[in-house]
């Protein structure tokens, strides 16, 4: 991978000045991303827990476990209850009903509306993007 290899990186860096060059463009984040999107390894799906999504999502918004998955309708729990369910789904592929079972014996439907509602959200709220991608890095340091 790009991270290990000192070659790859320079043909990494290598693709990304060729790139520039022949369109002639500054390079953005957004255009560097598709040109190393083959090469760039992510992390691998499923190598995380329940119990580090929940703890790194707690950690993240300064709330115990226990309130993350009990029963509390605040606002502000419910919307970093969505994120762990939302989390789950995306980096372990865990399936509706086991991620209900994990936040506090939820139904499967309480996860998929929590993902759906946070897949929406992200794409329309760049704060929440950033929070995701946070509490996503904390989990897989």
């Amino acid at each position: 991978a790009v991270q290990n290899n000192i070659r790859e990186l320079e043909g990494a860096l290598n693709r990304v000045v060729a790139a520039t060059q022949l369109t002639n463009t500054k390079p953005t984040v957004e255009s560097v991303k598709g040109l190393l999107s083959s090469i760039v390894q992510a992390p691998k799906r499923g190598a995380i827990t329940a119990k580090q999504v929940l703890l790194a999502v707690a950690e993240y918004y300064a709330i115990t476990v226990e309130a993350l998955t009990g029963g509390s309708r605040k606002k502000e729990l419910v919307m970093s209850r969505q994120i762990a369910m939302y989390i789950m789904r995306q980096e372990m592929s865990a399936s509706y009903p086991t991620i209900g079972q994990e936040l506090g014996g939820r139904d499967h439907t309480t996860a998929m509306h929590a993902f759906n509602k946070i897949q929406q959200d992200i794409s329309a709220n760049d704060k929440l993007a950033q929070d995701v991608t946070l509490i996503k890095q904390k989990i897989y340091l």
